[in-house]
């Protein structure tokens, strides 16, 4: 059968005014972005970290880190500065926070951040900073064959296997870029007009094993495959398929190839053929969805405007079938 479960302020230590950011550690523990600061979950109890605790700000934008057990590391993004942390299967072991003026930053105002091997990107209102080992490098915009390319105003970031980093923007598409030992290499671009995007308001990316890349737009779901931005391009929309709604502010592919989209109405999943909808939870309608990551266990976290969801897919649930 299946089963959801749903955390809000009610039943749990999560404040009022929902959860903006989700990160799942690599020992399971659940790290949660909300304007009243950080929550941290690990199934059963429930610590909350604010400014008292050295929090930069409770006022989270983002949560970021790499899958590995190499550097167990989470990256907080707020508007005035980084917070970073380092856990272990209990939890937060150590917090540090920077401001631009003791960091080399650019910026205070972090939208994002991104962990790629040696190389972490800050995506800020004024630019990008890349930092790799002591190095800062920072980039307002990049030159592309399409001409310049501002990167002030990036909402999300991907890495590919190969060490591209890719970002989303507010309204100019898609930039990427490589950064390695000779700095900043192979930067392009590509919007609506040379590519299959159906929006240049890209919300978030998600990178698959293979490369292959989704992107959640205010005009609907993309897929891409390959590197060539003229072909192999899916989009998927309230039109062409059951998507909840063409606001799409998050996407991710999980370990069985199903493809999760949180929208401003919902959530939605691709199983390669259809879109399947879950419109209502318990008794709710019409939630938004900001943020999604898998647990160890293969189930599913969401952030939501009203808090916290979790899908355990022990059998198919109930959702709208596709017409």
């Amino acid at each position: 059968g299946q089963r959801w479960e749903i955390y809000d302020s009610e039943n749990s230590m999560l404040p009022e005014g929902g959860v903006n950011a989700l990160f799942v550690d690599m020992y399971g523990g659940k790290w949660l972005g909300t304007n009243e600061g950080l929550v941290y979950f690990n199934g059963a109890d429930w610590s909350v970290y604010t400014e008292e605790e050295g929090l930069i700000s409770k006022v989270i934008n983002d949560l970021s880190g790499a899958k590995n057990l190499v550097e167990t590391k989470l990256y907080i993004s707020t508007n005035r500065g980084v917070s970073e942390l380092l856990y272990d299967a209990s939890g937060l072991t150590h917090l540090i926070s920077y401001q631009a003026e003791d960091s080399g930053l650019q910026s205070d105002s972090i939208t994002t951040i991104a962990v790629d091997s040696s190389v972490v990107y800050f995506a800020s209102r004024v630019g990008l900073d890349i930092k790799s080992g002591d190095s800062l490098t920072f980039l307002d915009q990049i030159s592309t064959h399409e001409g310049p390319v501002s990167l002030k105003r990036i909402t999300s970031m991907a890495q590919t296997p190969h060490g591209w980093n890719y970002m989303g923007t507010v309204d100019a598409g898609v930039a990427r870029l490589k950064y390695d030992v000779d700095g900043v290499t192979g930067a392009s671009s590509f919007s609506t007009e040379w590519s299959g995007l159906l929006s240049d308001q890209i919300n978030d990316i998600h990178i698959n094993e293979e490369g292959n890349q989704w992107y959640a737009t205010a005009k609907g779901v993309a897929f891409h495959e390959g590197y060539e931005t003229k072909d192999n391009w899916d989009t998927y929309t309230e039109l062409s398929s059951e998507l909840l709604s063409n606001m799409v502010h998050a996407v991710a592919e999980d370990s069985r190839g199903t493809t999760w989209a949180g929208t401003d109405r919902g959530i939605s999943r691709f199983d390669g053929f259809s879109w399947w909808s879950y419109p209502f939870l318990d008794g709710i309608s019409e939630y938004a969805v900001f943020d999604l990551d898998f647990d160890l266990d293969g189930s599913i976290w969401f952030a939501t405007d009203f808090g916290l969801v979790h899908f355990d897919e022990a059998g198919i649930p109930d959702g709208i079938a596709p017409q």
